[in-house]
């Protein structure tokens, strides 16, 4: 294993925060979806600022010197999740107190939206609820589509 002086020197050319490409170089080129896989699993303390990863450079080191952040309780350089949550996945909105609303509205076979909601009294509950919705829809989407590629051969 090398020394913390070993990778400062090695990595003495680059910013103190670097971006994904370069993180991927400092890894020995790894592909894109394993280092963020590395970030999301928080075994690496990042940024991630109008839509960008940057990372400390003296994370990458303590990575590579077998430091993982994924087992502290306090991650000190990320950032708190955001507001907009990714694409299919819906979205939740606490509607009062005591009652959660999972609304998901994909398109069908047709191309036109369809929306359904989910209700529940804790947000994990209506998550929960939502992610049924959504696997139940897009197996109904996918049966659709497959009737329409019937019909028209």
């Amino acid at each position: 294993m090398c020394t913390r002086e070993h990778y400062e020197k090695l990595f003495a050319d680059y910013p103190d925060l670097v971006r994904i490409q370069q993180f991927r170089t400092m890894l020995g080129g790894v592909t894109e979806a394993t280092a963020l896989k590395i970030l999301e699993q928080g075994r690496i303390k990042f940024y991630f600022i109008r839509r960008r990863h940057l990372i400390p450079k003296v994370c990458v080191i303590d990575y590579l010197m077998g430091i993982d952040y994924s087992s502290q309780e306090v991650n000190l350089l990320s950032q708190a999740p955001g507001k907009r949550r990714r694409p299919g996945t819906g979205c939740l909105y606490q509607i009062n107190d005591h009652l959660w609303e999972g609304k998901y509205s994909p398109r069908n076979a047709h191309g036109k939206r369809v929306s359904r909601n989910v209700y529940a009294k804790t947000r994990e509950a209506c998550e929960k609820k939502l992610m049924v919705l959504i696997g139940q829809m897009d197996q109904e989407i996918l049966a659709q589509k497959a009737r329409m590629r019937e019909q028209t051969e």
